[in-house]
């Protein structure tokens, strides 16, 4: 998961942004940097930290996944350009969807925090937009549904080039 557990009884996997910075510190030298994501989602501003400082890097950035790419998972990976993104649908699901978030307090905490939750998700259909070209409206009723796209719709909506089984004679 992107970011950090908020508390220690949290036994999830989390890849966290120091450990990330450290990453791309051991990158300076290289040419491009390859993500390769698996990945359920996680914190919405941790993973846009992490946009930020790869965008910053100016490097050529490729991205492909060993496992699902879910939720803010699928912002980070689509950070590079759709010709340097694979999605493999073999080894796991990519999944789009509204934000979600825990929420405590009254009437108006509640309120606040469903004005936040839509800029957000506003945010992310701007984004995957710019990113693939498709229609924003389409995004927008992709993200509403919240089941894994198709290896068709990832391809279509241009999310990623599928990576296509080859069968092997033997």
């Amino acid at each position: 998961l992107i970011g950090s557990p908020e508390d220690e009884s949290d036994k999830a996997e989390y890849f966290s942004f120091d450990k990330f910075l450290l990453h791309i510190n051991k990158a300076k030298d290289y040419q491009q940097i390859a993500l390769d994501i698996k990945s359920d989602g996680g914190y919405v501003d941790v993973a846009d930290k992490m946009i930020d400082v790869l965008s910053a890097t100016k490097k050529k950035i490729r991205c492909f996944n060993s496992g699902n790419v879910c939720s803010a998972a699928s912002k980070l990976f689509t950070i590079a350009n759709r010709d340097n993104r694979q999605f493999d649908p073999t080894k796991g699901v990519f999944l789009i969807h509204n934000p979600w978030g825990n929420v405590e307090g009254d009437s108006s905490e509640m309120a606040k925090a469903s004005k936040e939750l839509q800029g957000i998700e506003n945010e992310y259909a701007k984004w995957y937009a710019e990113r693939t070209g498709a229609d924003i409206n389409v995004i927008k009723a992709y993200m509403k549904e919240n089941i894994p796209l198709t290896p068709e719709q990832i391809q279509e909506l241009g999310f990623a080039t599928v990576i296509q089984p080859s069968v092997k004679a033997v």
